[in-house]
């Protein structure tokens, strides 16, 4: 069955719409009429129609208006437009709102059971598709939930022969194996299957709503391998012994049972199956803990000390990548401390360099500090030769952005001439000129000496002026340059000139 909804102001027409379905579609139910668009708007919403008919000429909000309503929230509702005026305009509108049809008054009965008749073919055909999609997402569900509760059994058993058959699956378990750490329950191996079921279940509800991950079973342990993206090594490892001591709490305060827990963070498809042997071996190999980790042989504080290092380097980093030289002096004094403390330091020199590396070549596309980093070269530096040839190479990498910026502001300039009539951000004009909308707002006006709204909004009212004089009226100046509303136009106009457009153009006839 499929609901229709009639909003009409006048009882005849509604009359004659009715007639008409009811005689000839018995499939199609209608749900409710309005007799205006402020109930229409509401009826949708109580009734939730597939199909409206929605008369443009109505009291109070009229068609279009309660269309541009309902479009918003309901996308795949059927609009189709009654009018009894043939105004291209109306139409024009009308299907810019995704309506499915303009109907002329009187409707003709062929053309509106026509109109009918294809949308409920297109209704049924999502349907059915609908229904397919569901079915194929139950089934790829059932499979999922098969390759998970066997992956760890694939993993140890199938030697070699695993990464082949992970492969195949791994579009299915959406997961990429590029960064992530397993952490292992090892429970008693006097424990019945109940309580392993009732421990699966726990570390399920605990880690599927939160994180990316697959959960197995193999010899009584529980197997949670959880996918970590754009996050340091050092990161990671943090991350991994957290959840562990919350599962941990969380296990033992329910369940009277003694459980240990092993965490190993681990990088690639081709590494899982070591990595699963190794984190088994630490939980085997200590005894004295209930929470064993390859990273937690140095204090929490230690820990909590290279993590706001590390944040504050990958900060300073940000900053140089985007051209800001006071980041630049702040990570030569910064590397300076790491040099004299060499024997100290958390962070090395050449984990920068690879941050470095990696962010210029992802912001600019050009590689650098490739002699510091190859592996074919015999390179024998020390901390502060590596040092100044990272400070010289920032240096080189400013001088190069720095001749960059007027070609990128002259291209966005460019763009902005072209397109300063229509609803263009600074948002688009940066990923014209390919640079991040950060990076483009400050560049833009450190060349130009004021910022992007303000130059566009300074070019729109030049342009304002010069077709002003030559007599065209104000409305249709402020849709030629980009502005919806006259009375915001002539607001912004009088801001800037001082005047509104209506005395310019007097000053002007003089």
């Amino acid at each position: 069955m499929y609901r229709l909804l009639i909003a009409d102001d006048e009882p005849i027409e509604r009359e004659g719409l009715k007639l008409i379905i009811n005689k000839n579609f018995s499939n199609i139910e209608i749900v409710g009429e309005a007799k205006n668009g402020r109930e229409a708007i509401e009826l949708v919403e109580e009734l939730r129609p597939d199909i409206l008919f929605l008369d443009i000429k109505m009291p109070g909000i009229n068609g279009i208006e309660a269309a541009k309503e309902i479009r918003r929230k309901y996308k795949n509702l059927r609009i189709v437009i009654l009018s009894a005026y043939d105004y291209f305009v109306y139409a024009k509108e009308s299907f810019s709102l995704g309506v499915y049809d303009y109907l002329l008054k009187p409707v003709r009965r062929v053309k509106l059971i026509e109109t009918l008749e294809n949308i409920v073919k297109e209704i049924e055909k999502e349907r059915l598709e609908r229904q397919e999609k569901l079915k194929l997402r139950e089934e790829l569900s059932d499979i999922k939930n098969m390759l998970e509760e066997k992956f760890v059994t694939i993993i140890l058993e199938d030697g070699l022969q695993y990464e082949e058959k992970i492969k195949n699956g791994i579009d299915i378990l959406d997961m990429t194996f590029d960064s992530y750490y397993v952490l292992v329950i090892s429970t008693e191996s006097r424990i019945n299957s109940d309580m392993v079921s009732k421990l699966y279940d726990e570390v399920y509800r605990y880690f599927k709503h939160r994180e990316k991950c697959i959960i197995s079973k193999y010899n009584n342990n529980i197997y949670v391998l959880v996918e970590v993206e754009n996050t340091s090594g050092i990161e990671i490892k943090k991350i991994s012994y957290d959840k562990a001591k919350k599962i941990y709490s969380r296990l033992i305060e329910k369940y009277d049972i003694d459980i240990r827990i092993g965490v190993k963070v681990g990088r690639g498809l081709s590494s899982l199956n070591k990595v699963i042997i190794e984190v088994n071996k630490l939980i085997i190999s200590t005894k004295s803990k209930n929470i064993v980790s390859e990273f937690y042989d140095k204090n929490e504080e230690n820990l909590l000390e290279i993590k706001e290092e590390y944040q504050r380097i990958l900060n300073l980093i940000k900053g140089i990548v985007n051209g800001d030289k006071e980041s630049l002096i702040e990570l030569d004094n910064l590397l300076e401390i790491l040099c004299i403390s060499e024997s100290n330091k958390k962070i090395s020199l050449y984990e920068i360099i690879s941050i470095l590396r990696f962010l210029i070549f992802e912001k600019r596309g050009k590689v650098y500090f490739c002699d510091l980093l190859s592996k074919d070269k015999d390179i024998d530096l020390d901390s502060y030769n590596i040092k100044n040839i990272i400070i010289e190479e920032l240096n080189k990498y400013f001088i190069e952005i720095s001749n960059q910026s007027h070609e990128i502001v002259e291209r966005a300039k460019e763009y902005i001439y072209k397109n300063y009539n229509r609803d263009i951000k600074l948002e688009d004009v940066a990923e014209e000129v390919s640079v991040s909308p950060y990076y483009f707002s400050k560049l833009f006006k450190k060349e130009m000496g004021k910022n992007f709204i303000d130059f566009l909004t300074e070019l729109r009212i030049e342009e304002a002026k010069k077709k002003l004089d030559t007599g065209m009226s104000i409305k249709a100046v402020a849709r030629y340059i980009g502005y919806n509303d006259p009375n915001y136009f002539s607001r912004v106009f009088k801001k800037i000139t001082g005047m509104n457009p209506k005395s310019y153009q007097k000053i002007l006839k003089k």
